[in-house]
């Protein structure tokens, strides 16, 4: 006999996912990460030499990070941000703002690297209200892929296990894999 209450619905945001925790196609989850035609998780994470720079490098993120780690990163992007990609944004007391990704953090400052990829000092002192902006990635995976196409692309994700190249951090972000020669001309060729 059941217990009370066991029927009620599930506190696990990834009950309805975890069937796409295992059992995938690598090859078909590669085309997705990198061609779906609304999702092409490639625009905005490096799989090894490739891609972009909005997210962080996923190169070796199957060695890092079990699935289950993989999976919520993926359904839920809000519930843990990568170090690096979290931004905030600080609301001042004389009224002005200043948003970016925290690149330093001190007792006294906090360095902020913008959109433009300067760093944007501010004193704590001078700091009214500080606020974590939401994960660029959007919610919405768990509902435009379906079930196969998000158990593949795990399958995909989990078996990236090389360690990523090392990027020229002084470059904007979106010229950061370019070839040399690609960089130099502003990601022309």
């Amino acid at each position: 006999m059941r217990a009370a209450g066991t029927i009620a619905a599930s506190t696990d945001p990834l009950a309805p996912y975890r069937e796409t925790l295992a059992g995938g196609d690598r090859t078909r989850g590669e085309r997705l990460f990198r061609n779906h035609p609304v999702l092409a998780c490639l625009r905005c994470h490096r799989a090894g030499g490739d891609g972009g720079d909005a997210g962080p490098n996923l190169a070796d993120i199957g060695a890092k990070y079990p699935r289950e780690y993989l999976l919520e990163a993926i359904i839920k992007p809000n519930a843990t941000i990568a170090a690096g990609f979290d931004t905030i944004i600080l609301t001042l007391n004389d009224g002005t703002s200043a948003a970016g990704i925290v690149a330093q953090e001190t007792p006294t400052t906090i360095s902020l690297r913008n959109t433009d990829n300067k760093l944007v000092e501010v004193t704590k002192a001078n700091i009214a209200k500080r606020e974590s902006a939401p994960s660029g990635m959007p919610e919405i995976y768990g509902t435009i892929l379906t079930k196969r196409e998000l158990r593949d692309v795990m399958e995909y994700i989990a078996s990236l296990k090389e360690k990523p190249a090392t990027l020229d951090a002084a470059k904007p972000r979106a010229l950061r894999g370019l070839p040399l020669a690609q960089a130099a001309t502003g990601g022309h060729p």
